[in-house]
């Protein structure tokens, strides 16, 4: 995959299952199979238990140990590094935003000591969807790169490539602006995806500098009954809402 001037930190988890078989693995592909080549690594957040915080589910898990986490996360926040605190809102605040999705089932928040790329790995309690969201800061020529919002022209390298990537697997982008009471949302999902097969819609959004990417991926089958992806938007506008409040009132 060809990289541009911005240098991604992130980018692109989107599309990679679209035409894949739904009988294999459910989890969405990650950042690192889609780019390889950036500082991105999923063993260094998984491995790296003293500098990294990661919550994963847990029947047991009670509130102190989700306080254990966050206190984690608010130690790995570095004032004087953009991709960790940016207008005034920071990765242990979106690591706090993404613990919860009401009507999912949290398999894993995270934050990637490296690269301070937050995620967060969900499986819907009642229907047969899982969703995947990261929030990071690009980079261009590897500094970082705070996007100011969703129409930055940086944006559209993000867009360019999932077209692309469903286009290679045979399929038409379609894409569409989903407005949220807080957010605007640019998203891509394939068109014509068998059944059978799986579906990837990829939105993403910008909020204090970083890009928002949110898959919603689901048999295509299941399609109807699971609803578009606008439903986990807003889900999802309700837990960032929150922060550009934070970010309004450092502006």
């Amino acid at each position: 995959m060809r990289i541009t001037n911005l240098s991604l930190v992130a980018v692109l988890t989107a599309a990679l299952a679209v035409g894949c078989s739904s009988s294999g693995d459910d989890t969405p592909p990650t950042t690192e199979q889609a780019l390889p080549e950036t500082t991105a690594s999923a063993e260094t957040s998984s491995s790296s238990a003293t500098t990294s915080a990661t919550a994963t589910s847990s029947t047991g898990s009670a509130d102190n140990d989700q306080k254990d986490y966050k206190d984690l996360a608010d130690g790995m926040v570095d004032p004087n590094d953009p991709t960790s605190v940016y207008d005034g809102v920071t990765i242990s605040d979106f690591f706090s935003a993404l613990n919860f999705i009401d009507g999912y089932q949290s398999e894993e928040i995270e934050i990637d000591s490296e690269t301070n790329i937050v995620t967060g790995k969900y499986n819907h309690l009642e229907l047969p969807t899982i969703a995947q969201v990261k929030a990071y800061v690009p980079r261009d020529s590897g500094e970082p790169h705070p996007l100011e919002n969703v129409n930055d022209p940086h944006m559209q390298f993000f867009l360019g490539q999932v077209h692309s990537m469903i286009t290679e697997s045979g399929f038409t982008p379609v894409e569409e602006v989903v407005n949220t009471p807080n957010f605007e949302w640019k998203c891509v999902t394939p068109e014509d995806v068998p059944m059978g097969e799986t579906n990837n819609t990829a939105c993403f959004t910008v909020l204090a500098g970083r890009v928002i990417e949110v898959q919603h991926k689901v048999v295509q089958e299941d399609v109807e009954m699971v609803g578009p992806a606008d439903n986990l938007l807003d889900l999802l506008d309700n837990n960032l809402a929150p922060l550009k409040e934070l970010q309004s009132g450092n502006a």
